[in-house]
Order: C-alpha cells, then structure tokens, then sequence
C-alpha cells in the first residue's frame, strides 16, 4: 500500500533551501542518512512511490540514491521521472562499487562521509534539463528502445544542431569555400 505522506516529510522544513533533500529506498536509510546530518525522505519502499509526493520535493535540490539492485534502479526511475520538471536541481547517486542490493549505508560503513557525498552529489549532471525520460540501461540492446529525438537540421540532410565533424581533403579542394558556404546558410535566415 502506497503512504500518503513521505516517511521523514516534517524534516524538509528543517533543511535549509540550498540543502540536498536526499530521497531513499526505506524508513532505515532516510533515518540513517538523518543521523549522518543529512536531510532524507522516503515513501517506504521501491515499489511505492507516488506522484502526490512530488508536491513537497518541488523546487528543492533533491538527490535520489536507490539500492545497488534492480528493484532499487526502477525505484530511482521513477522518482527521477517524476522530479525531472518540478526540481531546482536533480542528481542521481549510483554506486556501482557498492555489493549487489548494497545502500547508502553500506557506502558510509566502506569509509564514506557527509563531506565525500555532498562533494558527489555537486558533481553529478542535474538531470532538470532531460529531454527524455530517465531509463535504466542495462544491456546495450535497451539503448535500441529509447526513441531518439527529432533532428533539428542546421543544413536540411547534412548538419544537425548537435553536430561535430571535420571538413578535410586535398589542399585547394574548396575545404574553406565549402565551410563559408555552411556558415552563411546556417547564419542566414531560411
């Protein structure tokens, strides 16, 4: 049965605006977290998150950390689905060092601290700005799943918005005409 509130929920009126809001897989590691000086929630498990509770996660930084397992990565999925637009900021802690099913406790137990995870986190890519859904990947044949953006052409065929490349030949082929010519039909309005 899925709770009505987050289990932790009264502690964000304690952290502080520019504080982490770390969102966990159980009641156990959201008080752990607690007891370490960090400001945690859950919704109980991995199965039992809930929309509804995004409400109280808006316009915060909020960092989701499920457990070292599949169970845990569905449940980092779909919090960070569901956070992506409302959150300031969104980091998802992965720990692949940790054993299979391991936590953020264990990470603590192996020599982790407060100070060595507010580093991480501050380092990992906000994910506020995703323009696909969060997926788990875990073979490479799940990549041919995930349907790929539309092109946006900068040269109708030729150049995307996201392109890189190289204009290479013969010296006096036109390299440099060729370039001046893609930059004058970019710059120009169509």
């Amino acid at each position: 049965e899925t709770p009505k509130n987050l289990y932790g929920e009264e502690r964000i009126r304690e952290c502080k605006k520019e504080d982490y809001i770390f969102v966990v897989e159980g009641e156990k590691k959201a008080d752990y977290l607690y007891t370490e000086g960090l400001c945690a929630v859950t919704s109980g498990g991995s199965t039992t998150w809930n929309k509804s509770f995004v409400e109280v996660l808006k316009n915060r930084k909020v960092a989701v950390w499920g457990d070292n397992d599949t169970p845990g990565e569905k449940f980092a999925e779909s919090v960070l689905n569901s956070l992506t637009k409302e959150a300031i900021k969104l980091k998802h802690i992965v720990m692949p060092s940790l054993p299979k099913g391991g936590d953020c406790e264990d990470w603590f137990l192996l020599g982790g601290t407060k100070e060595k995870l507010i580093e991480l986190v501050k380092r990992l890519p906000d994910l506020t700005q995703r323009k696909i859904p969060f997926q788990w990947i875990s073979r490479v044949s799940d990549l041919l799943l995930i349907e790929p953006e539309p092109a946006r052409w900068l040269i109708e065929g030729l150049w995307t918005d996201n392109s890189c490349g190289i204009i290479g030949g013969e010296p006096k082929a036109y390299k440099t005409w060729l370039a001046l010519e893609m930059a004058i039909s970019i710059s120009s309005p169509s």
